[in-house]
C-alpha cells in the first residue's frame, strides 16, 4: 500500500504495476453493494407484481386502486430503506400524494377510510423522517376515521423517530386536550393530566415557543393542581426577558397559589390557618419580583 500511495503522490503519469494486498474487510464490500442491488431488484420486482395483481383488480372494479390502498397491503414499509434515503424518500413522496389523492376521493365519495390507518403507517415506516404524515395523518385519523387511539400512536412513532421535535407531543397533548370536555368528570381528569404531562414534555425541546408551556398551565388549573400551574408560570417568568410578559406570567403565578389557598377552606369562611399549615414550597411564598405571600384572614401579596 505504502508503494501505491508513494506512485500517487508523486503524480507521475508513467504506468505502473504495484502489488497491494487487500485486507480482508474490502473484500466484503462488494457483497454489501450486491446484497444492496439485489435487495433493489427484488423490491421493483415485488412492486411490479401487486402493480399487476391490482391493475387487474381495477378493471374489475367500478374505481381503481390507488397506491395509497396497495401501501396498506404491505405487511411493513421497512424494507423499502433497504434500497438507500434517497430510493425511500422519493417512494414516500408518491405514496403521500396518493393518500391524499385516496382520501380527497373518499371524502367526496363513499367515505371508507378502512385503510388509511395501515397506509399512513407503512408509509412512516418507508421515511420515518417525513413530518407532514405524522401531523395531518393523525387528525385526519381522529376526525375523519374516528380512531383516536391510532392519531396517539401515530405521533407517538414521531416522538420515537424524532425525540428532538416539540410538536409531536404537543399534538399529542393537544387531541387530549380538546377530547376531554367531552368525556365524563373521572376520564376528563385524566385527559387533562395526559394534556399537561405531554405539554410540559414539548415544551422541554428544542425550539419549543412559549405557548406550549402555557397549554400545560392551563391543563393543570382545569384538574384543580394550581400550584403545579403556578410552577410553570414561574418556570415562563424565569425564561422570558421581556418586563411585560414577566408582569403576566407573575400574576398568574400568584393568582394560582391564591386559587390553591382558597380550596383548602370551606366556601364563605374566613382564613384561619397560617402559611406553616399549607403544602407550599418557598418560591410559593417569595417571588422572584421581590414581594411575599401573607395571610391575615385574607390573601395579600407584600413587597420586601
Amino acid at each position: 500500500m505504502a508503494e501505491l500511495a508513494d506512485a500517487l503522490d508523486s503524480g507521475s503519469s508513467e504506468c505502473k504495476f504495484v502489488r497491494v494486498q487487500v485486507p480482508l474487510p474490502a473484500i466484503r464490500q462488494p457483497m454489501n453493494c450486491q446484497f444492496k442491488k439485489m435487495t433493489l431488484l427484488m423490491t421493483v420486482v415485488i412492486i411490479s407484481a401487486m402493480g399487476s395483481f391490482f391493475s387487474f383488480m381495477a378493471i374489475r372494479s367500478s374505481r381503481p386502486i390507488t397506491v395509497a390502498e396497495q401501501l396498506s397491503y404491505f405487511p411493513s414499509g421497512k424494507g423499502f430503506r433497504l434500497a438507500g434515503p434517497s430510493f425511500s424518500s422519493t417512494i414516500a413522496d408518491i405514496a403521500w400524494i396518493q393518500i391524499v389523492q385516496y382520501y380527497g376521493w373518499e371524502v367526496k365519495t363513499s367515505r371508507d377510510y378502512s385503510k388509511m390507518k395501515k397506509s399512513l403507517f407503512t408509509l412512516i415506516d418507508i421515511d420515518p423522517n417525513f413530518s407532514t404524515p405524522y401531523t395531518l395523518g393523525a387528525f385526519i385519523l381522529l376526525d375523519n376515521v374516528n380512531d383516536f387511539q391510532g392519531a396517539i400512536e401515530i405521533l407517538q412513532k414521531g416522538i420515537l423517530s424524532n425525540p428532538d421535535e416539540w410538536r409531536y407531543p404537543f399534538l399529542i397533548g393537544f387531541i387530549y386536550w380538546i377530547s376531554a370536555p367531552n368525556k365524563e368528570d373521572s376520564l376528563q381528569n385524566v385527559f387533562y393530566l395526559r394534556a399537561s404531562r405531554y405539554f410540559r414534555i414539548s415544551g422541554s425541546k428544542p425550539g419549543a415557543p412559549n405557548y406550549v408551556l402555557k397549554f400545560s398551565s392551563e391543563a393543570a388549573k382545569r384538574r384543580g393542581e394550581h400550584l403545579t400551574s403556578a410552577d410553570i408560570w414561574l418556570e415562563l417568568y424565569n425564561s422570558s426577558e421581556l418586563d411585560e410578559e414577566k408582569k403576566i406570567f407573575i400574576r398568574n403565578a400568584k393568582r394560582e397559589i391564591e386559587r390553591y389557598i382558597l380550596s383548602q377552606v370551606q366556601s364563605d369562611s374566613p382564613i384561619t390557618f397560617r402559611i406553616e399549615d399549607l403544602n407550599l414550597k418557598p418560591e410559593h411564598i417569595f417571588m422572584p419580583d421581590g414581594s411575599h405571600l401573607v395571610i391575615d384572614r385574607t390573601i395579600s401579596w407584600e413587597n420586601q
